[in-house]
């Protein structure tokens, strides 16, 4: 737990220290043209990744004692390879239709994002395979290179959008290659061949269906938070979406980072004891979960007396103005951050399905909400609905996760 307590801060501090060199020096609209392209890039790994990742999380122990990494290995590499052949025919056809900001943005965000697929991969079944010391490391490392890439380049050519996203390309399709690297020749090794051809069969038939729907659930949550830059973007101008983009940093996302570490932690010791009392497991997850949810109102309030103060020390001139999303995006990525994990009862039960209905109706719910708000208010109107949405996601998250129910007999994976 200290390692990867270790690499999700030093992740979170090169963060938000590039996301304060960037906002020194870009303007608000191309960081605006910046997260937009950002936001787009992050789909295949949210989706793809985020499916494929959690399975193997999910399973990686049960195929690893049975001798069968072999079969996960396989399985892994031809979903990635399909998911880097979709982002290639997703950027042609944008390129086709002319829906994109300019050539050098289109091809970066491009391989940014097959590099995060990879990479999202790889840190996802490190930390299945309880491997924390590299988990932590690459998600430190890949901060760095991201970002210092991107300072180097605009540095040395321009302060634009183009030059970031450049860097972000460099810095991540280094740690991506690397990832390849690792998940081929030291993870997904070691198998025996000890289990018959139907135990084999009922195993990725087990994997298959707890994967297909982590997809609805992936672009789901894709959709719920990328839609507020959308809205800005259509209803807005790009300044706006610049600037709320870099609250969203450094605000909303250090929140999500939090609860990902919790998740970590609390994912692999729920699975575990579920299959002894889900009742019991569930229970401390929603004491941490509560726990989180009282430091996450009080470094909302701290942020709302300190908002001027962190907006000095965290942003450039230019998106001080801003200084007053501060809290009110904390406490929504909080709420948003408490809820995934109160959902973690849905994907211990194997209810994937449920969740990933949850995920899509609120994202629907999001887009409705949020471009109703940019257009009749514009980004304070957008900026309560997010919270509104985010509580709402929260209070739902807490009526599932009432009285856990056994979990199913014949579909869990170890009894098929």
């Amino acid at each position: 737990m200290l390692w990867v307590l270790v690499g999700s801060v030093v992740a979170m501090g090169v963060a938000l220290a590039g996301t304060r060199f960037l906002t020194t020096f870009v303007t608000p609209a191309e960081y605006g043209r910046l997260a937009l392209m950002v936001s787009f890039a992050v789909l295949f790994d949210q989706v793809v990744g985020h499916a494929i990742g959690g399975a193997a999380m999910r399973f990686y122990s049960i195929y690893r004692s049975e001798g069968l990494l072999g079969d996960l290995r396989r399985v892994v590499f031809r979903s990635l390879l399909q998911g880097a052949a979709a982002c290639l025919a997703s950027a042609a056809l944008l390129g086709v239709a002319g829906m994109y900001p300019s050539v050098v943005l289109l091809f970066a965000s491009t391989g940014f994002s097959i590099a995060l697929l990879v990479s999202g991969v790889g840190v996802r079944l490190a930390e299945g395979a309880r491997r924390r010391r590299v988990s932590a490391t690459f998600r430190g490392v890949f901060e760095i290179l991201r970002f210092g890439s991107a300072a180097l380049i605009i540095v040395l050519v321009e302060a634009d959008a183009e030059s970031a996203m450049t860097g972000f390309l460099v810095g991540a399709g280094t740690v991506a290659l690397v990832h390849w690297f690792y998940l081929r020749y030291r993870l997904l090794v070691g198998d025996h061949n000890s289990a018959s051809a139907r135990r084999r069969a009922q195993l990725m038939a087990s994997f298959r269906k707890y994967a297909m729907p982590l997809l609805l659930v992936g672009f789901g949550t894709w959709v719920y938070l990328m839609s507020p830059l959308w809205a800005l973007g259509w209803f807005g101008d790009i300044t706006e979406v610049g600037k709320y983009g870099a609250y969203h940093q450094l605000a909303f996302v250090p929140m999500l980072v939090v609860s990902g570490l919790l998740l970590t932690f609390l994912a692999p010791i729920v699975y575990e004891n579920a299959l002894k009392s889900i009742h019991t497991a569930m229970q401390g997850a929603l004491r941490l979960a509560m726990v989180s949810f009282v430091m996450v109102t009080f470094i909302a309030a701290f942020a709302f007396f300190e908002q001027r103060f962190l907006a000095t020390l965290l942003l450039g001139d230019s998106f001080r103005d801003g200084s007053w999303m501060f809290p009110w995006l904390i406490l929504a990525g909080g709420c948003y951050g408490v809820g995934q994990q109160l959902l973690l009862k849905l994907r211990t039960e194997m209810k994937v399905l449920q969740l990933a209905a949850i995920q899509l109706g609120f994202a629907a719910a999001a887009v409705a909400a949020y471009s109703l708000a940019a257009w009749q208010f514009g980004v304070e109107g957008l900026i309560v609905a997010v919270v509104l949405v985010n509580a709402t996601l929260l209070l739902v998250s807490l009526l599932i996760s009432g009285t856990p129910r056994p979990l199913p007999e014949v579909d869990h994976p170890i009894d098929a």
